[in-house]
């Protein structure tokens, strides 16, 4: 296809732009073209990666909070279509989501002195919310917990319906983070299943006999099992390849049949590579970022696994909070969506960027090319943003630089 619009080399990074289409023929599919009577929004990510609401969107209007500007460049997309007019944003104006006021109202956070736990609650308690944590402290650290949290030191596996009932007395909203993970040292297939499983099954039976206003479910990209090419989207057919992203499926189906069968308002977060700093502790897992970074500040040269190409969706620790809290506060719910950036970084890229960082200017380290060779693993977030109002902000560059200054910080 060649249409008037935008070239994927032209635009702004970072992915995905947002842009509307104007007049005339979209193809969203080979062999398929969408006829566009009005504005509709669509999400670029790359040559042949498209996600269309076509009239989705009122007449433009300058109290929209976006200041567009028309691009006229040709591109090739291998989609057949006519040749349309798109003006091109980089964001996505405010739909009118109505928002809960969370001040004043009770919290409870599972996995709260978890890496993103931590930060989810030092958002809630800054935003004035009242907070009970609950950690097994298995690969938890209470020092990231704003000391004003009430702490319950509890593995959620132990702890029945009737016992959450009573925790959950006067409770507004429910954020469930705590699971144990696939690539934990700790972990076994049966404490796997039990916490994420059978312990999920309970705390969202008791959230739908309390009457919780809302609960928000951290899954994961593992939860679809793809390794690429194409970016995940919600409406992909999901099949999990590892136990732990079965788990995370099984847990979204959870909160669908306890729906149904009780009532339950709740938002499910498919989460993918969440970094930012205070991300490691003992038992937890080193991502690629503190593995290279601690290499580097210890002089060393940092690792590449295999060729580097592997690609990865990044979104940072902060941003990642705010999708949060945008799913617990929002009138939309009972949808699941993508918290990622639609924008991947290759490793060897990572690195490099790294490199630059600390000044390293030797070549990096190859060591032998593990399971994630060839893969990638990106998001589309185009859901998330057309119902939450929701885009990832951090560049790779602006996180990677806070998490450099954090691990040269003294403790």
């Amino acid at each position: 296809m060649t249409c008037t619009g935008i070239a994927p080399d032209e635009i702004v990074k970072p992915f995905p732009l947002f842009v509307v289409i104007l007049s005339g023929q979209f193809g969203a599919h080979p062999g398929k073209s969408i006829p566009v009577g009005g504005p509709s929004v669509v999400s670029y990510h790359r040559r042949s990666q498209l996600s269309i609401w076509p009239g989705m969107m009122d007449p433009l209007s300058p109290r929209r909070g976006f200041e567009p500007k028309v691009m006229r460049l040709t591109s090739e997309v291998k989609s057949p279509a006519s040749s349309c007019t798109l003006l091109a944003m980089n964001k996505l104006p405010q739909m009118g989501v109505e928002r809960e006021n969370l001040i004043g109202k009770t919290i409870l956070v599972t996995g709260a002195a978890g890496f993103i736990g931590g930060a989810l609650c030092r958002r809630l308690v800054q935003d004035g919310c009242l907070l009970t944590g609950v950690d097994n402290l298995r690969s938890g650290d209470w020092t990231r917990v704003p000391a004003t949290v009430r702490l319950v030191e509890r593995d959620i596996s132990d702890i029945d319906v009737e016992e959450w009932v009573t925790m959950l007395e006067d409770v507004d909203t429910v954020f469930h983070l705590a699971a144990e993970k696939y690539n934990s040292s700790k972990s076994t297939p049966s404490r796997l299943i039990a916490a994420n499983v059978t312990a999920t099954e309970r705390l969202f039976r008791a959230c739908a006999m309390v009457g919780v206003r809302r609960t928000v479910f951290t899954s994961s990209l593992y939860a679809y099992g793809s390794l690429g090419p194409d970016v995940m989207s919600e409406t992909d057919r999901a099949e999990p390849i590892t136990l732990y992203g079965a788990s995370k499926l099984m847990g979204e189906g959870i909160l669908r049949s306890i729906d149904r069968e009780i009532g339950l308002s709740w938002n499910v977060a498919r989460l993918f590579f969440i970094y930012g700093p205070r991300q490691f502790a003992d038992g937890g897992y080193k991502s690629v970022i503190l593995v290279n970074f601690e290499r580097l500040l210890r002089g060393e040269a940092p690792v590449v696994n295999g060729s580097g190409d592997q690609t990865l969706d990044y979104v940072y620790v902060e941003d990642c909070v705010d999708a949060l809290v945008s799913l617990a506060t929002s009138s939309v719910d009972r949808q699941i969506v993508n918290v990622s950036s639609g924008h991947g970084v290759s490793v060897r890229e990572l690195t490099a960027q790294m490199c630059s960082l600390h000044g390293f200017n030797s070549s990096p380290d190859h060591a032998q090319a593990d399971w994630t060779e060839g893969t990638t693993r990106v998001g589309d977030p185009a859901a998330i943003a057309q119902k939450f109002d929701w885009m990832s902000k951090t560049s790779i560059e602006g996180g990677l630089h806070q998490v450099y200054e954090w691990m040269q910080s003294p403790l």
